[in-house]
């Protein structure tokens, strides 16, 4: 972070969906048949990683690894950070939280490191 900008660029690597700033997560969420957005990474039931957890082609719904509580896609989207995307690239604010003194996070992703398209 560059002194007195207030921003801290995140670059996630290849194969990263995780974006962590201060006290905000936030993840790539991805499914087959559904267009990628980018999440708060925290599980509304009980603040669980939701990264961590999977998506069920069966059920058709999102699985929290921490109590195995199931959320829709949509719902999940409805929660989504606004982001910019071009192409294969998004930029998307995170906020990193209530301390002041935390730099708010300007995340670049490129689909192409993470292995979606």
């Amino acid at each position: 972070m560059t002194a007195g900008t207030g921003y801290l660029f995140v670059e996630l690597g290849r194969g990263q969906r995780e974006i962590w700033c201060g006290e905000t997560r936030a993840f790539l969420l991805s499914a087959p048949g559904a267009a990628p957005a980018i999440v708060p990474g925290r599980c509304p039931h009980r603040g669980g990683p939701l990264a961590l957890g999977h998506y069920d082609c069966r059920d058709r719904q999102w699985h929290c690894p921490w109590h195995g509580q199931k959320h829709d896609l949509a719902s999940l989207r409805r929660r989504a950070l606004p982001a910019i995307r071009r192409g294969a690239d998004w930029l998307v604010v995170l906020p990193a939280g209530a301390k002041a003194d935390l730099p708010v996070c300007l995340a670049r992703i490129h689909l192409a490191r993470t292995g979606l398209t």
